[in-house]
């Protein structure tokens, strides 16, 4: 399982708690929906699914979360901020994707070649609290051999 924060209610709240948060039913719900998703999404994403949460209540939360580094910010070729939980694992730390323009199909990336050079950044230009985000955008096997990939560049 990717994601440290183990999917039920009782679980979600110590999660919370550990994290200096306040319980409430909505950040549960939050988190909840967060854990279940397979690849980052958007706060209009995430709201879609929370009908009983106010966009705004939505939104404040997500910054909160952010801003306590226990969310990813992704930003994509789309514009719209893409948003996924921070791991507790220490070396499951971020992940990379390969997105299809057309279809939008995300897949997860299982290496990360660019750490070695993060590294030989920080060693050589003293960077502290170093980070990176990549993603691949391109058409994927599926689109291409149908209209949907051939319209896209």
């Amino acid at each position: 399982m990717r994601k440290s924060v183990k999917n039920n209610e009782s679980n979600i709240r110590e999660w919370l708690k550990k994290h200096s948060l306040r319980v409430t039913a909505g950040r549960i719900a939050v988190v909840e929906v967060l854990r279940k998703e397979a690849s980052p999404i958007t706060l209009s994403e995430l709201h879609s699914k929370l009908v009983a949460l106010d966009f705004a209540t939505v939104f404040r939360f997500v910054k909160v979360l952010e801003g306590k580094d226990l969310l990813i910010r992704h930003a994509w070729e789309d514009g719209s901020p893409r948003y996924e939980l921070h791991s507790d694992e220490e070396h499951d730390c971020h992940h990379h994707y390969l997105i299809c323009r057309a279809c939008k199909r995300v897949e997860e990336l299982d290496t990360c070649t660019v750490e070695r050079m993060e590294k030989e950044l920080r060693d050589r230009k003293g960077y502290r609290d170093l980070s990176h985000s990549l993603q691949f955008f391109g058409i994927c096997p599926k689109c291409q051999s149908s209209k949907k990939g051939k319209t896209r560049r």
